[in-house]
């Protein structure tokens, strides 16, 4: 490759962690500073977090992309983005633990209470 499209690729992965960096601050402000009115705050801030381990990560990526910071820091990387994955389950499940019931006969989602949807009603 050139030395064009070499700049080229560092400024968009450094412009795409610049938003998510942006994006990250942007959805943690609301969820803390007005927790009170916020639906759902354990869920929506767990999704948050998976949010800044997706960040987290790919700062560190950066990081080692632009200084060749060595393998542990690498790795680190990894492991945000893997918490990331585990933290996202999380906040599904605190979504959707309400309407989940284990029981002897397999799982059970509960859906009779909701109606709507893109079904036509004739």
């Amino acid at each position: 490759m050139t030395w064009l499209s070499d700049a080229s690729a560092w400024l968009v992965w450094t412009v795409e962690v610049v938003v998510l960096v942006v994006l990250c601050a942007g959805f943690a402000y609301p969820v803390v500073a007005y927790s009170r009115n916020v639906l759902y705050r354990g869920g929506v801030l767990l999704l948050v977090a998976a949010l800044g381990c997706l960040m987290a990560g790919s700062v560190l990526e950066l990081v080692v992309d632009v200084t060749g910071a060595g393998a542990l820091v690498e790795v680190a990387a990894y492991v945000a983005y893997a918490a990331s994955g585990v933290v996202s389950v999380a906040a599904t499940w605190r979504f959707a633990r309400e309407f989940v019931t284990f029981g002897r006969e397999g799982v059970e989602i509960e859906t009779a209470g909701f109606t709507g949807g893109f079904e036509r009603e004739s």
